[in-house]
């Protein structure tokens, strides 16, 4: 991610956390921009700054990896990352964008906020 655009995406994020409704993640693509230390430094410290609201407002996140290798490789990575840091939400990796639906309505029906 080109550091110009790193102020972009966390004003993105706050965006989300501002609407205060719950909500489900869905991501396509890189795991990380991990070639982006601008990026993570400030991830990281908004991540930890809005914690609690995380909690409050996202139901959960989900990554879509068709392939299945992969997606198996990301579920690992993603079970060795909740085991180092305490994710304020559940996080599961599917296959298809149908699937990632499906699991988001569950999420925010016990919430009591599906669409």
């Amino acid at each position: 991610m080109p550091d110009t655009e790193v102020e972009a995406r966390i004003a993105a994020f706050d965006a989300i956390l501002a609407r205060n409704e719950r909500f489900v993640l869905i991501f396509h693509g890189a795991e990380m921009p991990k070639d982006s230390p601008r990026f993570m430094r400030a991830y990281k410290a908004w991540f930890n700054a809005t914690k609690a609201t995380q909690k409050r407002l996202c139901a959960g996140a989900v990554r879509v990896e068709p392939d299945a290798d992969r997606r198996k490789s990301m579920a690992l990575k993603a079970l060795s990352l909740m085991n180092k840091v305490f994710l304020p939400y559940p996080y599961a990796v599917v296959a298809s964008d149908a699937e990632a639906q499906a699991q988001a309505r569950m999420w925010l029906a016990e919430t009591g906020s599906a669409p």
